[in-house]
């Protein structure tokens, strides 16, 4: 589970921000969940409020970002490609300086704590730290020269990894390439870390598409979509032709084998069925929303099942307010979410801060971005201010800008160029 991120010079994100997911009171009725050896819980859900362009989405994009380099760092940047990032661009020395990352989390009943700072050519630092029985213990840490220290607990092939590792990738992201047995968890952590954004809307579709050829999980996201009251009965996906599943010589040699044909959303319909018949419309012509809630069937059920996490970019975009309210709510519950998953997302969905929405989102589930002068964006949680704990309607307060983050809309500007 995931205690806390911190970044640093990523994006709209120059200063170091912060988030937490650990409570800071009683999670009783929530799916609150236990930091082993403490008194605290850590929460399921994250909400980030903020207007347009406050760099919301950018807490989303780092955590991508992040989990990037450690999968694909090692094998797959090249050496001359330098170390992909995105520092905050409004200031030369921002461009120059290192972009840091690092995440505190739960692994094993264990709190671990990781990091990394790049610029543009290589690692500047890595570290990765645990704490078994509230005490600091080493595991690795890495310096500018590629040198790494490491703890006495480290097992295994670590230095020959550290010979192996480019000064352009993660040392994590090595480790896991070589099959290191302790780091090897850790990645898998980050792997079970999913983002998801627009730009990866397809592999979220395609995802459930998969679930639906499997028995047990078909009825299953046939019951989310008649949940939904979408109109959707059921789904149609046309496989390979006949030539599509012959070998590349043109045989068919009579085993079945998966077909390697790219996903293509054209290939997906949804039946509806209609006073007793039935209807078959392609993907494309379903509304935005009914879209919307396929791309994210899949990654919803697949994250509360493995008590994953996942992150949403923009949760309310396409989806209706009861159904972005639906989907935190099963975080939420404790008798759906029992294995630890969690959710963060951003949105502009203020009724989902209303007391009577189905999200029930607490005070500390709660943030709010903004942008200073400088064009940086900064994040705070609600219970920052002090009159939070007395606000009975969050969706008023927030939307007349008691609680800053809403944008400026200056109306004579607009009469100034529409006006006649």
């Amino acid at each position: 589970m995931l205690l806390r991120f911190r970044v640093s010079n990523s994006h709209s994100i120059r200063d170091e921000q912060e988030f937490t997911l650990v409570a800071l009171d009683d999670v009783s009725g929530y799916a609150g969940f236990e930091i082993p050896g403490t008194s605290e819980k850590v929460l399921p859900v994250l909400a980030i409020f903020g207007p347009n362009a406050s760099g919301k989405s950018n807490f989303a994009i780092s955590l991508a970002n992040m989990v990037t380099a450690i999968r694909y760092s090692h094998q797959e940047w090249k050496p001359e490609d330098g170390f992909h990032r995105h520092p905050f661009s409004l200031d030369e020395q921002s461009r120059q300086a290192p972009t840091t990352y690092a995440v505190d989390f739960l692994l094993g009943g264990v709190r671990y704590e990781y990091g990394f700072a790049a610029d543009d050519d290589k690692v500047i630092e890595e570290w990765l730290y645990s704490y078994p029985k509230k005490v600091k213990r080493l595991l690795f840490e890495r310096n500018e020269n590629s040198e790494v220290k490491f703890g006495d607990t480290l097992r295994g092939q670590k230095k020959l990894i550290a010979e192996v590792m480019r000064p352009n990738s993660l040392y994590l992201s090595a480790a896991a390439a070589n099959n290191h047995p302790q780091l090897s968890s850790v990645y898998r952590w980050f792997y079970n870390l999913r983002v998801a954004l627009s730009s990866n809307a397809t592999a979220r579709l395609e995802e459930t598409i998969r679930m639906t050829r499997r028995e047990d999980e078909r009825n299953l996201i046939l019951s989310m979509l008649r949940f939904a009251d979408l109109g959707v009965s059921g789904i149609k996906v046309d496989e390979p032709s006949e030539d599509e599943s012959k070998n590349q010589d043109g045989r068919d040699d009579g085993v079945e084998k998966p077909s390697k044909r790219r996903f293509r959303r054209r290939d997906v319909s949804l039946i509806h069925s209609v006073q007793g018949h039935t209807e078959t419309l392609p993907f494309h012509s379903e509304s935005s929303g009914t879209q919307a809630w396929l791309e994210m069937l899949g990654p919803i059920v697949s994250t509360l099942r493995g008590g994953m996490i996942l992150v949403m970019d923009e949760m309310d975009a396409s989806l209706h307010p009861l159904l972005s309210a639906q989907i935190v709510s099963f975080f939420q519950d404790p008798k759906i979410n029992t294995r630890g998953a969690q959710l963060i997302f951003n949105s502009h969905d203020v009724t989902l801060l209303s007391p009577v929405s189905a999200a029930r989102l607490r005070s500390d589930e709660v943030w709010f971005t903004e942008k200073d002068e400088s064009g940086a964006t900064e994040i705070m949680p609600l219970t920052e201010w002090a009159e939070s704990s007395s606000i009975e309607d969050l969706e008023k307060t927030y939307i007349v800008g008691r609680l800053g983050s809403i944008p400026f809309l200056d109306q004579k500007l607009v009469e100034k160029v529409l006006g006649v």
